[in-house]
């Protein structure tokens, strides 16, 4: 028997999740969960989406011990998942990806819940970020409270900029690395929409 239903419980998705996020009906994952034998495509559509590899899912290897050891972060599609306002800021996950949990400590002691990765678009960053770079945020940082990157809301979109702070003004400029995007004066920093912090970034090379 193959392992999409102990995947699924694993990371807590029911099999209505699972099929919207691969493009399947509910239906089709239940088939597929009673299954001997998976074809090739159809446990790697599985093993795509929780970043697992496809023997785990097809059920050739043990997952238990693999899984468990590792948190699980969610990809989220970037303007999808803004409304209007950093209030409104809605992930909409499309995809998962596993990160161990002493590698995860290396770059913060927030939850995995509060991480997310989203893809950079655009040229306003550069160098640090380039456009398809993916970024990891954290989103229980809501306020810019020292410098670095963070990830605004403006309007229905959102953006990385870095944010340096002036305490003695209580305020703060929002700059570009790249120096052709001039910088935004914020006069009061609580009221900047903040999404959340840049805790990693990784480059897409060639």
């Amino acid at each position: 028997m193959n392992n999409i239903k102990q995947l699924r419980e694993k990371f807590k998705e029911s099999a209505d999740t699972l099929g919207k996020a691969i493009g399947k009906s509910q239906s089709t994952i239940s088939k597929w969960e009673n299954k001997q034998v998976l074809k090739y495509e159809e446990a790697s559509l599985i093993a795509k989406h929780y970043n697992v590899p496809v023997s785990a899912v097809s059920g050739h290897h043990e997952i238990a011990d693999d899984i468990l050891n590792y948190a699980v972060i969610d990809i989220i599609d970037a303007q999808a998942s803004c409304g209007n306002g950093a209030e409104n800021f809605n992930p909409v996950v499309i995809g998962k990806q596993l990160i161990s949990y002493p590698s995860l400590r290396d770059l913060t002691f927030s939850t995995p819940e509060n991480i997310k990765i989203l893809r950079a678009r655009g040229d306003s960053m550069e160098p640090t970020i380039n456009d398809a770079d993916y970024i990891w945020v954290d989103i229980s940082c809501k306020q810019a409270q020292s410098d670095g990157i963070y990830v605004f809301c403006i309007g229905s979109g959102i953006i990385a900029k870095r944010v340096r702070i002036d305490f003695i003004h209580q305020s703060a400029v929002i700059v570009s690395d790249n120096p052709k995007y001039p910088p935004i004066q914020a006069n009061e920093t609580d009221k900047i929409e903040v999404i959340g912090r840049v805790i990693s970034i990784c480059k897409m090379l060639g």
